[in-house]
């Protein structure tokens, strides 16, 4: 039961790994959206990002549950597996969310910023996107 907790946990803390490498990777290499292309390419990232996001809502609701169980099943042993594997989660979590807000708000286009301002509340408003 421990093992399968750690191994929930493991894939949940790869996909923010992921999501979070993808968007760290498109920041450091635009500081703005100065073209279409570079809008598209901000839209791909957040069309992957917000599938992730509803992967990882599977993820977070299954990892909940069977905290609940591994705490009642194991005591303080469960507590502590919980615990040491939910902080890791929260801090890449909370980093991961310091670069979208970042890369919600960078420079635009003018001509493009309509669409950019759309596409970046459609990533926070929305489950799917529709751009």
């Amino acid at each position: 039961m421990i093992l399968g907790y750690i191994a929930i946990n493991v894939a949940f803390m790869g996909v923010l790994l992921w999501s979070r490498a993808v968007l760290a990777g498109f920041l450091r290499g635009h500081e703005a959206i100065e073209s279409a292309a570079t809008l598209d390419e901000f839209k791909g990232i957040v069309r992957r990002n917000m599938y992730a996001a509803l992967g990882s809502a599977v993820f977070g609701v299954v990892s909940l549950i069977w905290a609940v169980l591994l705490i009642r099943e194991y005591g303080a042993i469960g507590l502590v597996v919980v615990l040491a594997l939910s902080a890791p989660l929260l801090l890449l979590s909370l980093s991961t969310n310091k670069l979208e807000r970042r890369s919600r708000s960078l420079a635009c286009d003018p001509v493009l910023q309509e669409e950019y301002a759309r596409v970046s509340e459609v990533w926070i408003k929305k489950a799917l996107p529709d751009f």
